[in-house]
């Protein structure tokens, strides 16, 4: 029987075992491997083993080993030390409560914070030279000026957090990636301050509205990146423990721009160079960082990766082939069947392999394109220039479902945007985008733009969807909680 007790209750269990087990001192037992008087602090990471003959304190998936006399005093402060950064920067219970790829992300982020730091304090210095530091006076002036562009920059982030913070959600790692950039954009613009002192007050104002907007972007994209590693409802431990691990690289960071604005002084060329080298560090580690984040979700980019994987993968063979202009149209490699097949409704859903949230995460895009994402939405204005003719016709094709496939041009080509219904859920957005993927692969495959009748498509989608279904939950993708629409575009009809 194993038993997993809370850290104060296994260490008060392992302690009693031992008091049981051993006389005082080191004694070591052949059989439970017992471990030095000394190491009586344990983390959550430890499990007591109850056994007919008594207690042993084991780790999960493997034994303590035991320590050799002359070794153990050394390697008992090491592995105390091992833990107390383990307990100072990890998540409880690591690396048992957290999802693939966190090790990674961690270490990238202290890379990031650290070059962020380093290039702020550079950064600051240079802006307080603008006001007159180094003249040895900041004239009342350059006070006033300091306090305006701080009022300035909030307001100017209240009004782009009003205006982008409703797509933090639907593409986390974008947003994330361009926050690293305005924040070195506006850092720039701080050391630039020292060659134009009269223009210090729009240029720290727009700054400092940059960083705010940097620091709005990446902490609500963090907050989805923590969510993804919470991999047993730990998600306060995981931003706490984040928190500590963005102080301490923060720290370093401060500590070596000091020593680099020390060394730099006011000259301006040495500062732009190091300057450049640290955001291109900043920039560098914040996209390895973000590469490493398993996100479960399925947005517009990913959703259209899975669905391609999975007709390209054999899920067709799911759904047979359709009858388009007299012909057979196979969608998976070498998945022609006759069509129109009666599937037993009986028989367990065909799985597809595909990628697992942490296997796609590093060739997952950056940003939503047309040609590597399924369009969700269909903006208001477009639906109200609809001519009487266009609207009967979509509305008779899809007459009775959840969701309709919408003809319009994008980047300088014709896309299908999704359109959902106004009661559709989320099983009923899944089915769509597979539909749109079925579409695109169909005129892809017989090298045409021109409309594909919907029925027919639809058809295809739908016999596929359990199958694609199955084969998402498989993969360990979230197939109920859908990231595809940054502002809620629907319909009724």
């Amino acid at each position: 029987m194993r038993a997993i007790l809370p850290r104060r209750g296994t260490a008060l269990l392992a302690e009693w075992a031992l008091a049981r087990a051993c006389t005082p001192g080191l004694q070591l037992d052949a059989t439970h491997g017992l471990l030095h008087p000394e190491c009586r602090s344990f983390n959550s990471d430890s499990l007591v083993r109850l056994t007919p003959s008594g207690a042993e304190l084991q780790k999960r998936g493997t034994h303590f080993a035991a320590l050799a006399p002359g070794a153990a005093p050394g390697l008992a402060l090491w592995s105390r030390l091992v833990r107390q950064v383990h307990a100072t920067f990890m998540p409880a219970g690591y690396p048992v409560t957290v999802a693939p790829g966190y090790p990674a992300y961690v270490a990238w982020q202290g890379l990031h914070h650290a070059a962020g730091s380093a290039n702020g304090v550079l950064a600051s210095t240079f802006l307080l030279y603008a006001l007159g530091l180094g003249a040895e006076a900041i004239p009342t002036a350059g006070a006033i000026n300091w306090v305006l562009k701080d009022g300035l920059g909030q307001a100017g982030t209240l009004l782009f957090g009003r205006a982008i913070a409703h797509n933090f959600d639907v593409n986390a790692r974008w947003w994330y990636v361009a926050s690293s950039a305005k924040l070195n954009l506006a850092m720039g613009l701080e050391i630039g301050t020292a060659l134009a002192p009269a223009a210090f007050l729009p240029a720290a104002a727009l700054a400092n509205a940059l960083k705010g907007l940097a620091w709005m972007a990446g902490g609500s994209a963090r907050a989805v990146f923590n969510g993804a590693f919470a991999a047993n409802v730990n998600i306060a431990d995981l931003t706490a423990k984040a928190t500590s691990q963005t102080i301490a690289a923060s720290l370093a960071g401060t500590a070596a721009g000091v020593a680099l604005a020390a060394g730099v002084g006011q000259s301006l060329a040495p500062a732009a160079a190091a300057y450049a080298a640290l955001a291109a560090l900043h920039m560098l580690s914040g996209v390895r960082s973000v590469r490493s984040v398993p996100l479960a979700t399925l947005n517009p980019s990913r959703v259209h990766a899975l669905g391609r994987a999975f007709l390209d993968g054999g899920g067709a063979a799911a759904a047979g082939a359709d009858e388009v202009d007299g012909g057979l149209a196979a969608l998976g490699d070498g998945a022609v069947v006759p069509a129109d097949p009666r599937p037993d409704a009986r028989a367990a859903p065909r799985v597809v392999p595909l990628p697992s949230p942490a296997r796609l995460a590093p060739c997952d895009p950056l940003r939503e394109r047309a040609a590597t994402a399924v369009r969700v939405g269909v903006p208001r204005k477009a639906l109200l220039a609809l001519s009487p003719a266009a609207s009967r016709a979509l509305v008779g094709e899809y007459a009775g479902g959840l969701h309709a496939l919408v003809e319009g041009w994008s980047e300088g080509r014709r896309v299908q945007r999704l359109l959902l219904h106004e009661e559709a859920n989320a099983a009923d957005a899944l089915l769509g985008c597979l539909h749109a993927c079925v579409a695109r692969s169909m005129a892809e495959r017989m090298e045409t733009n021109q409309h594909l009748p919907g029925a027919t498509t639809l058809r295809i989608a739908r016999r596929a969807f359990p199958s694609f279904r199955a084969s998402l939950v498989a993969a360990g993708w979230d197939v109920e909680r859908l990231k595809l629409e940054s502002i809620r575009q629907r319909a009724v009809w």
